[in-house]
């Protein structure tokens, strides 16, 4: 493994150039967690180096109209820099919060970037998950109104969709259940009113599956993150497992492009996209990939990027 992370790594870096996005998806952030983590795995510094260097450039393309999405925006920033903080690669200083940017665009106005992602081809509850990503860090700093904030915007979207005012993707119902079970999980309060929403966003899954609103990848993660789901809630969620055994979701499709395009998924609800591949067959795969990058040379230090983490994580 160790040769295919060091061929993953050096094509990175030969290929920086092209990675010109700031997000965590398609772009630095993302790249950045990846060189961070190898950096520590091959004990090379040079790694951590240039991933500082890049950290530094996203912080000068940080701008007012940057997308709020995890995937190639504001909250993907943020999911990205609590990652590094709690792996020990960056230092807080307690008087100077590296989050200023990151709250002031997804919580001065909590409502304001979720009504916007709403209507992106693929809306998440972003600012919510990068919110989640920070309590799984530290609870000292976060501020209560964030919390009610997400928690009261997610039953004015869940009410809409219940009295079919708005079509809810699945997209946005995942995020939305991953983001409220880990509420669930972590405050003492507001539990039966976020169990109540837990519930309806199962129900609303079913009509977002039988309208077809939804993309193979929202199946698989949909499946894994009712796995999750404490044993109380488990009980609801039978007409939606249903729903899902009905579905032959990647039949047709090799496993490894589904893991390859797919991997981002899996680090940012932090579950398995498929569980059962051969390293061999990776890196047999990964090596024609790199072979063929030219074809895909603005996306491949990212998709790269998610592979090599994935494969330092086992």
């Amino acid at each position: 493994m160790n040769k295919i992370l060091l061929q993953i790594a050096n094509t990175i870096v030969a290929n920086l150039a092209n990675t010109e996005q700031v997000g965590l998806f398609d772009g630095k952030i993302g790249v950045c967690l990846f060189l961070y983590r190898y950096a520590r795995y091959s004990g090379n510094r040079i790694y951590e180096n240039i991933a500082s260097n890049l950290l530094d450039e996203i912080f000068g393309q940080l701008k007012p109209d940057l997308s709020p999405s995890a995937i190639d925006g504001v909250a993907g920033i943020g999911f990205g820099l609590t990652n590094l903080i709690k792996e020990g690669f960056l230092e807080v200083d307690p008087s100077e919060s590296v989050f200023h940017y990151v709250d002031e665009a997804l919580f001065r106005d909590v409502r304001s970037p979720l009504m916007k992602e709403i209507n992106f081809p693929i809306p998440l509850f972003s600012s919510g998950m990068y919110l989640l990503s920070r309590m799984s860090w530290r609870m000292d700093d976060i501020d209560n109104v964030w919390i009610t904030g997400m928690i009261e915007n997610s039953r004015s979207i869940i009410a809409s969709g219940i009295n079919n005012k708005r079509k809810l993707k699945l997209s946005l119902l995942n995020s939305m259940l991953y983001v409220l079970c880990g509420f669930y999980e972590r405050l003492e309060v507001n539990k039966i009113g976020i169990r109540k929403l837990l519930n309806d966003i199962l129900n609303l899954s079913v009509l977002s599956i039988d309208g077809h609103n939804y993309q193979d990848i929202d199946i698989i993660l949909l499946e894994q993150i009712i796995k999750k789901l404490p044993e109380e809630l488990k009980v609801t969620s039978g007409p939606v497992l249903e729903k899902i055994d009905y579905l032959d979701c990647f039949m047709d499709m090799e496993a490894l492009d589904v893991w390859y395009d797919n991997a981002w998924w899996g680090i940012l609800y932090n579950i398995p996209i498929l569980e059962k591949i051969s390293f061999e067959n990776i890196k047999i795969y990964i090596d024609k990939k790199i072979q063929g990058s030219f074809y895909d040379i603005s996306m491949i230090n990212s998709k790269l990027s998610s592979a090599g983490l994935w494969l330092m994580s086992k």
